[in-house]
């Protein structure tokens, strides 16, 4: 236990914030990030828990928040909803005086129900005003509520918009699912827009992103007819993004932030790549000097 919880009380703002870190820390462990584009799916609390919760915070001693924190991590729902809840009034004090990251995670609470009562509205709230803030990942989650119309109205032009900007800020989930828009047939309106698609998806794999060069496989081999692109097959193309791929996903810098998308690079990569191999047999091993050039001539850039 540190000294600031050996010394001070309960109601001490070191005791309460340390509480709202270890809560995020925990919450990272478990998975409570935004993955795939969809909101982590997790228990969301109610008004009463959350009441219940506050009248158990207060009535605890500094002594007795290792064994909260024992429980929490072993997967104690009331304690983690403690923490949640505690985590929760201190993110609102910060974000009440324009913290970014506060009012980022402020949000991410309200998306999931975590601390406080589940409210898209709200959380979509939090997130734009820490998107005008310039915090990439709130700008993302923000382009994410326009694009499925939760919290806010549905509007693609706001979803690009948000995009856009973490894109140029280097958030490669940004510039992933900007170039998906693109390649979208309800979003095209000319060859142009299959050749933007093609541009952000290799930004996202410039920006480390693996799931981006694997589209693009997928778009080069013909296999992912739902791109709509206005791209011929070309397996060479097809087998250096694959390889690419596979690349990036030794030293995936974003399966944190989404881990589905992570997850699905990994467990296609190996019959694909193994598939591969046998089309191309000998021009294979070009395909894989490329994909390793390629790998070191942008790993600076891919570097969160």
């Amino acid at each position: 236990m540190s000294d600031c919880l050996k010394q001070l009380p309960t109601t001490s703002l070191c005791f309460s914030s340390q509480l709202a870190v270890l809560f995020f820390a925990l919450a990272a462990v478990s998975g409570a990030q935004v993955a795939s584009a969809t909101k982590a799916q997790v228990p969301a609390v109610t008004e009463v828990d959350r009441k219940a919760s506050i009248a158990t915070i207060k009535a605890l001693k500094a002594e007795d928040v290792p064994e909260v924190l024992r429980r929490a991590e072993a997967g104690d729902a009331t304690a983690q909803s403690m923490l949640g809840t505690e985590a929760a009034i201190w993110f609102r004090k910060a974000a009440d005086q324009g913290e970014a990251q506060a009012e980022f995670d402020l949000g991410r609470m309200y998306d999931s129900g975590q601390g406080v009562v589940l409210d898209h509205a709200e959380a979509a709230r939090w997130y734009t005003k820490a998107a005008e803030h310039e915090l990439p990942d709130a700008q993302f989650n923000l382009a994410i509520a326009y694009h499925d119309g939760e919290g806010v109205p549905k509007g693609m032009d706001d979803a690009e918009k948000w995009f856009t900007n973490a894109s140029d800020a280097g958030w490669a989930p940004a510039s992933f699912y900007l170039g998906k828009m693109y390649a979208d047939k309800r979003f095209q309106a000319s060859p142009l827009t299959g050749e933007l698609a093609l541009k952000f998806l290799e930004k996202s794999a410039e920006q480390g992103y693996p799931l981006g060069a694997f589209a693009l496989a997928d778009i080069y081999s013909s296999r992912f007819v739902a791109y709509h692109l206005w791209a011929s097959r070309d397996d060479k193309k097809a087998c250096h993004w694959l390889l690419v791929a596979h690349e990036l996903s030794k030293q995936d810098r974003w399966e944190s932030f989404q881990p589905g998308d992570s997850a699905t690079v990994r467990k296609e990569l190996p019959a694909r790549v193994s598939k591969m191999e046998k089309n191309l047999k000998g021009g294979f091993v070009g395909c894989e000097q490329s994909a390793a050039e390629w790998a070191r001539a942008h790993q600076s850039s891919s570097t969160r």
